[in-house]
């Protein structure tokens, strides 16, 4: 059975079609985007379905304030950074490249030692600056450590780094130009974990592949696959994948698995006593952050703050964190940063200057961003 949440989704992929058809048309008369932009977000908004306009990844954040694409934290030579891209409608970081869909197309920059960036050719050079991707009608993307998932409206691809099969080609050659992944369609949503994939069907199937070291595919087993497997799990409306682990959304419950910790296959997690519905996951290397309707709750690791508890105790079980009115929130190795309806927020590792600070401090407790 075909969920709301994937109906919906399905819905916004055509919205965001008519957005670039709607562009060519509004060029020509002068159309502010600012009020395109606004269209898009209440759209998904109404849906309740995430519009990425904030990505944390490795030690980076890519953040859209005021419709301006600003870059901060390692791979960024000024804090922030005012990123040369108009009209953004989705970003996301890997850990040091970095993807940006807009009206006028795909965009990378970064790094490129295993041709994550997909700029064709067998080059690894990699680029200060965005370049276009030759790729059309991308309305999705995700970004692993060295690889990168596209969704395009009529299939999948995947390019970089290909070591443990993570596109999911059926080899494990690195590509440095999208490839086609064959045999699977209708994909609603996806997301790279460091050295995994995995992808939600318009029916609510999840298929993964990649490294399984940990589990982290789901499969029952710790091998790794090069072509994408079916994990005994339905009607998933939401994931997200950290460098260990795979955690699922069905029906506002949250699944989880990987870890390293015999954790193979889904499993379900409690949170808290009172069992709030979850409405969104993000998962970064090793910490974790749920959004329900009880407020913001994080666990994992925490030895440079990200989890914001105030404190650098690690934990294994959910906690709440002291933030309310969470919109969004994203990610990095050891960072993490929320949107709420009050402003954004910070914290965790500031090594090197992800936080948008100047100083190195860390920190453990939510901090407000000040443009």
């Amino acid at each position: 059975m075909t969920t709301w949440t994937n109906w919906t989704n399905s819905l916004l992929k055509e919205f965001y079609f008519g957005i670039f058809a709607l562009k060519k048309f509004t060029d020509s008369i002068c159309f502010p985007f600012e009020i395109i932009q606004i269209i898009i977000t209440s759209y998904a908004n109404l849906l309740h379905l995430k519009h990425n306009l904030l990505s944390c990844g490795g030690d980076n954040t890519l953040y859209v304030h005021n419709n301006q694409l600003y870059g901060w934290g390692e791979k960024f030579y000024v804090n922030p950074k005012q990123i040369p891209i108009d009209q953004v409608i989705s970003v996301c970081s890997g850990f040091g490249h970095f993807m940006v869909i807009s009206t006028e197309g795909l965009h990378a920059w970064g790094n490129n030692h295993h041709g994550q960036l997909g700029t064709s050719g067998t080059s690894d050079v990699s680029r200060d600056y965005p370049a276009k991707i030759s790729i059309d009608s991308v309305v999705a993307i995700s970004c692993g450590t060295s690889h990168t998932i596209a969704i395009t409206k009529s299939a999948l691809y995947a390019w970089g780094l290909n070591s443990a099969g993570q596109l999911g080609l059926g080899h494990n050659e690195n590509c440095h130009q999208p490839r086609k992944i064959p045999d699977l369609k209708s994909i609603l949503s996806v997301s790279c974990g460091g050295t995994h994939t995995v992808a939600i069907t318009t029916t609510g199937n999840l298929y993964a592949w990649g490294l399984n070291k940990n589990g982290q595919l789901g499969l029952g087993h710790t091998y790794n696959c090069n072509s994408p497997r079916k994990i005994n799990i339905d009607r998933v409306d939401a994931i997200s994948c950290g460098d260990h682990c795979t955690m699922a959304i069905i029906n506002n419950e949250l699944y989880g698995w990987g870890f390293g910790h015999g954790i193979n296959s889904p499993q379900k997690i409690c949170i808290g006593d009172n069992l709030p519905k979850v409405l969104a996951v993000s998962c970064g290397s090793d910490h974790l952050m749920i959004r329900t309707t009880d407020g913001l709750y994080a666990w994992g690791s925490n030895e440079r703050g990200q989890l914001g508890t105030g404190n650098n105790i690690n934990y294994s079980q959910p906690q709440k964190i002291d933030l309310a009115d969470v919109l969004d929130v994203g990610c990095g190795r050891a960072h993490t940063m929320a949107i709420t309806k009050n402003g954004s927020y910070y914290w965790g590792s500031n090594e090197y200057r992800q936080l948008y600070l100047h100083g190195g401090d860390d920190y453990n407790i939510p901090h407000k961003l000040y443009f």
